[in-house]
């Protein structure tokens, strides 16, 4: 495996810009087009595999090296990422219900307790060196993250299906990092695709018939978390989950652009401070992975 930090960490940032579109989109088939959150997790995880399907089995990584997979193979690769595709469909469908009822800043907040746990539990799991710099930048961009969304004093318990999907996208990120396949593209597939058949009977009891305006805004969705979760895995392969866990907090910044420009509003003094920790926690901890990279090369 490949260690290139910075452009793990590039990887990382550009997938957290896009993630607040699919985002979006997926609150608007809940909630303006009345489509249940399983069916559109269901729906989500599909088309991802579907946008994914060419790279994964078409055009790999490494087009000299890797043959075409047989029947057998495909059946090895969904059980081998199975895990990772139940951690995929449990964070897009408690994520999707917590959408539902609350507001996606709302949801977003407690969702970001992913990168807390990936940090906690990547020595664990993965048996990665966790720095004191990681779990300060960890920490800071919880803080940032906070300070820009600042949720409602209303409590609503919905919001624990959002806290529930933290844990569970906690669980993807270490998995895909434990279980990266031989191209980043085959990785996501898998992953989605056995979310897809997890949510099939929950899409089903809950089907309701697409218009036209909304499948297309489906398909955009699913193609924009292809690529979304593709920059992911392919980030892992560059570098440790804790070195890129402070970096999913920075979706806050496509946050408030997709914000801005669907809702007409603009981050306050308070959030752009937020976003600045955000930044800053990120930057740092890759700056100094890649510096302890370089020095250990010599």
């Amino acid at each position: 495996m490949k260690s290139a930090p910075l452009a793990g960490a590039a990887l990382m940032f550009a997938a957290m810009q896009v993630a607040p579109i699919t985002d979006a989109i997926a609150k608007l088939l809940v909630v303006r087009w009345e489509h249940s959150a399983h069916q559109v997790a269901w729906a989500r995880s599909l088309l991802q595999a579907a946008a994914l399907a060419p790279l994964a089995f078409i055009f790999p990584r490494d087009i000299s090296a890797v043959a075409a997979p047989s029947a057998a193979a495909i059946r090895a690769g969904f059980i081998r990422h199975a895990p990772r595709g139940i951690c995929w469909a449990g964070a897009t469908l408690f994520f999707f219900l917590s959408l539902e009822k609350n507001p996606l800043p709302s949801a977003l907040a407690l969702l970001f307790v992913a990168p807390v746990a990936v940090t906690v539990f990547a020595p664990v799991f993965l048996g990665e060196k966790v720095r004191a710099a990681d779990i300060a930048a960890t920490v800071a961009g919880f803080g940032g993250a906070i300070l820009v969304l600042r949720p409602g004093g209303n409590f609503s318990p919905s919001l624990l299906f959002a806290l529930v999907a933290g844990i569970c996208y906690a669980g993807y990120i270490l998995l895909t990092r434990r279980a990266a396949d031989n191209s980043p593209a085959r990785t996501v597939f898998f992953a989605g695709a056995f979310a897809a058949l997890f949510l099939l009977p929950f899409a089903l009891w809950f089907w309701k018939a697409p218009t036209a305006t909304a499948l297309l805004a489906a398909l955009a969705m699913g193609g924009l978390s292809a690529l979304s979760h593709w920059m992911i895995a392919r980030a892992c392969d560059f570098a440790p989950a804790a070195a890129l866990a402070p970096l999913l907090y920075t979706e806050i910044i496509g946050a408030a652009a997709v914000s801005y420009i669907l809702l007409s509003e603009s981050p306050d003094s308070a959030a752009w401070g937020g976003i600045a920790v955000i930044i800053a926690g990120g930057a740092y901890v890759s700056a100094s992975r890649a510096r302890r990279e370089k020095n250990n090369a010599r």
